[in-house]
């Protein structure tokens, strides 16, 4: 059941201004209640700092949109729930009410408004109360204000992300008796959210202070804050374009400088989903007997020609075990690769038997069903077959393995692979293809494969495309991409923001958004809208034209 929103009435004034897409003049009745109802400084800091956990919540709690964009990357295939009905082929237009699945539509919208709320409250109280500053001094007070302006950078860059139009909420709006606000589009929406992070990076650099740990679980130097606000700068660049046009026209300038100056290390959080931080589209994404890798993408390793083998298939007949020459005998669709990430070998039983560094085959892995210990096989998650039996195949991605059974629950929210790659992107989009291949060679080469240079070398032919052909510079930088980065930060969907600006995502999928039908009701005469499923907003056929696509 979804959770009660906890909207403050700030939020819900707003949201009548928002349903109207225009400019609305309405009186904000909670102006003063902002700066009277945190009574101390410890409460506004306690109210601030809490806001990045709602952020957290937002991208990647079970309700968020993650797992949804997950599956329509095919970053994992599940035939359950959202994931299934949101990823069906042909695909499906997002419908918030209607559907029964709604919940991860609106819950992301209202929720991020939340933590806004939070913010707002707080930083108009310590600006409006100076004996709150005064109790904060100089440090907190540089601390709260930075680390705000991180928090509405994450939210508002994350609204801009996922929704096709929003309203800025700050404490200046709060200020406003008249609650004027004006729709802004997506692209406007980010650019408030790069200068809100641009801020929080100059308010904390060079500085002392430390965010504690029961703010974001582990403990932040401010210095560290400055590299944080860069890195998630650079990611939202280059994530908000909708099409391969736009990722074109990305400032790649921006994204290097942003990247120089963000994290040297990883940020590893320390999760614990007792206590609000949970990594849902990791969990779910990677549970043995509910989801495995359809192989739309990860079939691009295979150098056997069974990946497309299974693509001349009709979608609606695709199965990871087709009788290939009618003897009556399965002929398993293996993915038989060079690329140490995936199993060895040329048989089940050999790839069963060698794993590989981020793939594997789950026969024979301890599991439960009905309470009781078993060892899982291959079948145990090839059910729901009139969902597509298309999303069913042999392996299964390890990335999950340690967070599902508790034994390690860190996880990198922004990952130096990440940052390396987007600076990679930027450079070859810049016209440094030498310089692009040195860093994809990083971890391609640790996977196995040969380097490439400037030309686009690739001698293993990994990635081998839909139509045979061997990937170049910029397809093997788009694997490495999504091979090292898969559940790291983008709500943990980053397959899903990164294919939809390379024009990878399957024909129809939903490009973004729309603001919540429910939210739209509010305002008097205002329609309820969709996106995808070859309406407005949809992916057109893929740059990889997958057969029998549309």
């Amino acid at each position: 059941m979804l959770r009660s929103r906890m909207v403050s009435g700030a939020l819900l004034v707003l949201t009548a201004v928002l349903a109207s897409c225009t400019n609305l003049k309405v009186t904000n009745p909670n102006v003063l209640d902002a700066r009277s109802a945190i009574p101390d400084a410890a409460t506004a800091e306690a109210v601030v700092g809490g806001a990045f956990n709602t952020w957290f919540d937002a991208a990647n709690g079970y309700w968020g949109a993650g797992m949804l964009l997950s599956t329509t990357a095919f970053q994992y295939s599940t035939p359950y729930c959202q994931a299934s009905h949101y990823s069906w082929l042909p695909r499906r237009p997002v419908d918030d009410e209607a559907s029964g699945y709604g919940g991860w539509v609106t819950y992301p919208w209202y929720t991020l408004y939340e933590a806004l709320t939070s913010v707002a409250e707080g930083l108009l109280a310590v600006e409006s109360r100076p004996e709150l500053e005064s109790e904060l001094g100089e440090a907190g007070t540089q601390r709260i204000m930075a680390f705000g302006r991180f928090v509405q950078g994450l939210s508002h860059g994350t609204l801009a992300l996922l929704y096709d139009r929003g309203v800025v909420l700050n404490e200046e709006v709060a200020h406003d008796e008249t609650g004027q606000r004006e729709m802004l589009s997506y692209d406007d929406l980010m650019a408030t959210a790069l200068s809100e992070l641009e801020e929080a990076a100059a308010l904390a650099q060079g500085k002392s202070w430390e965010i504690p740990a029961d703010w974001t679980t582990v403990p932040v130097s401010a210095d560290q804050l400055a590299r944080l606000a860069h890195s998630f700068a650079a990611r939202f660049r280059a994530a908000v374009a909708r099409t391969p046009e736009e990722r074109a026209a990305v400032d790649w300038g921006a994204v290097i400088a942003d990247v120089d100056e963000g994290i040297q290390e990883p940020w590893i959080m320390d999760m614990d989903p007792t206590q609000g931080w949970s990594l849902s589209a990791l969990e779910y994404g990677t549970r043995v007997a509910w989801s495995e890798q359809a192989y739309f993408v990860v079939g691009m390793a295979d150098q056997s020609g069974n990946y497309q083998r299974w693509l001349s298939i009709p979608v609606v007949d695709r199965v990871p075990n087709p009788d290939a020459d009618g003897d009556g005998v399965e002929d398993p669709i293996l993915i038989i690769t060079p690329d140490t990430r995936f199993p060895q070998g040329t048989t089940l039983a050999e790839q069963e038997a060698n794993p590989g560094s981020m793939f594997a085959i789950p026969d024979g892995l301890q599991g439960q069903v009905g309470g009781q210990d078993r060892a899982w096989n291959i079948e145990d998650i090839w059910q729901q077959a009139p969902r597509g039996t298309w999303r069913w195949s042999y392996y299964w991605d390890l990335a999950g393995e340690a967070y599902n059974n508790s034994v390690d629950r860190n996880w990198p929210e922004v990952s130096l692979a990440e940052m390396r790659l987007l600076r990679a992107e930027g450079m070859l989009r810049r016209g440094d293809a030498a310089g692009a291949a040195e860093l994809v060679n990083i971890s391609r080469t640790a996977a196995g494969l040969s380097p490439t240079d400037g030309s686009g070398t690739n001698q293993e032919c990994v990635p081998k495309l839909p139509d045979g052909t061997c990937g170049n510079l910029m397809e093997m930088l788009k694997w490495e991409k999504r091979l090292e980065t898969r559940f790291k930060g983008l709500l943990g969907a980053p397959w899903y923001f990164d294919g939809r600006g390379w024009g990878d995502l399957y024909f129809g999928t939903f490009l973004q958004l729309p603001v919540p039908c429910s939210e739209l009701k509010i305002g008097p005469g205002i329609d309820c809208y969709t996106f995808g499923a070859g309406g407005e907003s949809s992916a057109p056929r893929s740059v990889y034209m997958w057969p029998y696509e549309s």
